[in-house]
């Protein structure tokens, strides 16, 4: 396969992902429009107590989720910035000093 042949056709393999990739969004989007329509529609009073549960249980997993990926995403900021550039964890820590500093003050300004 020629060079150029390759790279067209890799191109047109990584358009029609994004071109997939958009129109799941999308349906996703007129899902969950749909649900919220019905939703709207019903009385709290139709609810059991189980579908109340499970809901909240999503919202939890979806929730713990989340914030497990956040700590995740600092624990390898910090992890960058400890065998990164010795420059730079200085710098960090010399911002961070200051922050507690200014910290500090405000409360002692606060208690006045």
């Amino acid at each position: 396969m020629a060079p150029d042949d390759r790279h067209r056709l890799q191109r047109d393999l990584a358009r029609k992902i994004e071109t997939d990739a958009g129109r799941r969004t999308r349906h996703i989007e007129l899902d969950e429009r749909a649900i919220d329509r019905a939703a709207a529609r019903m009385s709290a009073a139709d609810l059991s107590l189980n579908d109340l549960a499970e809901v909240v249980a999503d919202a939890i997993k979806s929730s713990e989720r989340r914030v497990v990926l956040e700590h995740v995403g600092l624990m390898f900021k910090l992890i960058d910035v400890n065998f990164g550039d010795q420059h730079e964890k200085t710098r960090i820590s010399n911002i961070h000093r200051r922050l507690i500093q200014v910290e500090s003050e405000l409360r002692r300004l606060n208690r006045k």
